[in-house]
């Protein structure tokens, strides 16, 4: 009794200090009186209690490569614990007694209601919540041009409808259902029912996220890994894979649910990877590297640099124009004087030509005739600087 009253009394000094703390924040900011009663209203929550100290939804979704590698290795352990106690299940009716080892299902790593659909069911919960933080943020890429963020809603409506079919085992019913209606089946357990089924409607999403994920190189990784991991699954199930035949049968039976936990948990794995690069693409923390593109970024960059290159073709065409009008008044108005003096060095050597000070390149090779370069006269650099004039003026 003491003990409860002093925490009591802790408890409410503490809270006495939160609303005195919020009263002095919320009179600094100011806040509206009630006009009914002309009072200011009595803080009911303490400063810490606002959104704006709320953990976001993106704080969930981890940032470093090494949590992702890390978070896989600890799935794997949780599998291969599943598999042990399902494998020494017998061995643990003389420690937890027949009551409690009496229904198998409860420790078998596949099945409805095992722990292992129950270890299923949580990972496809959390990897719907991880494409649902994709949809809310892929949609607001700015170069989605053909709205492919769209796949990852299918994905968060598959991942949810696997998680209820890793609980009650609903795959099974309807596949016996549809064998028995259509009274044709093949695969044990009527398997090509629902595998059919499953290939046609969740082989679409999965590829159009395969393709949506390719720009992340952990995410493709992680992916592909998944994808062979679920074959592997497929394959011991149907037919058995050579070299695990000749295992021991209890551990043989084992293989394939396992190899669907894993795989479970790598597709957890590799969406998380996914949500990581979009956010960190969304706030600007990857480089930009210059490698494969979307199909809608390089239309983007190919207007642009049409428009870039009309631009630089007008702007261009625009300054030849000024500058030959606004050359041609000059040298009319002194067009006695500069015949003049192209009449008289005409006579002693060619024309000159320049629009820097230097000559042509052809008027100085090598010859016999002409050795070494001709100085210019006084007319002929004032006349130079003129031009030079003209052409600042018109630029």
């Amino acid at each position: 009794m003491d003990g409860s009253l002093g925490r009591e009394g802790r408890r409410r000094r503490v809270l006495n200090e939160e609303m005195a703390a919020a009263s002095a924040t919320k009179a600094a900011v100011g806040h509206s009186k009630d006009l009914a009663t002309d009072k200011s209203p009595r803080p009911t929550y303490s400063e810490a209690a606002t959104s704006s100290n709320h953990v976001r939804v993106s704080d969930f979704v981890p940032r470093r490569a090494s949590t992702l590698w890390l978070g896989w290795v600890l799935g794997l352990l949780a599998v291969s614990g599943l598999v042990a106690l399902d494998y020494y299940q017998d061995s643990l009716r003389a420690l937890l007694g027949e009551t409690l080892t009496g229904n198998t299902l409860l420790f078998s790593i596949s099945g409805a209601g095992s722990i292992g659909s129950w270890f299923s069911s949580v990972v496809l919960l959390l990897t719907a919540a991880h494409a649902v933080f994709i949809y809310s943020t892929r949609r607001h890429r700015l170069d989605d041009y053909r709205g492919r963020y769209r796949v990852w809603l299918w994905a968060t409506v598959g991942c949810l409808f696997l998680s209820i079919n890793s609980v009650t085992g609903l795959h099974a019913v309807l596949a016996a259902t549809a064998a028995r209606v259509v009274g044709w089946t093949a695969l044990p357990g009527h398997a090509i029912w629902w595998l059919a089924a499953g290939l046609v409607i969740f082989g679409w999403t999965a590829i159009r996220a395969l393709i949506d994920v390719w720009e992340s190189r952990l995410a493709r990784l992680v992916s592909l890994a998944t994808l062979v991991i679920f074959c592997l699954a497929a394959a011991q199930h149907f037919y058995g894979l050579p070299g695990l035949t000749d295992m021991d049968p209890g551990l043989t039976r084992l293989i394939s649910p396992a190899a669907v936990l894993l795989a479970w948990f790598s597709l957890l794995t590799a969406v998380s990877a996914y949500a990581r690069f979009v956010i960190l693409d969304a706030d600007g923390l990857l480089p930009v590297s210059g490698g494969v593109k979307s199909t809608d970024s390089k239309e983007v960059v190919r207007v642009a640099a049409k428009r870039k290159k009309a631009t630089s073709q007008s702007a261009s065409s625009v300054s030849a124009k000024k500058v030959t009008t606004a050359e041609t008044p000059k040298v009319a108005k002194g067009g006695g004087d500069h015949s003049q003096l192209a009449q008289k060095s005409s006579s002693t050597a060619k024309p000159i030509e320049w629009n820097d000070g230097s000559l042509p390149d052809a008027e100085y090779r090598d010859s016999d005739s002409e050795p070494r370069r001709r100085k210019l006269s006084k007319s002929e650099r004032k006349r130079l600087r003129k031009q030079k004039a003209q052409q600042r003026r018109a630029a």
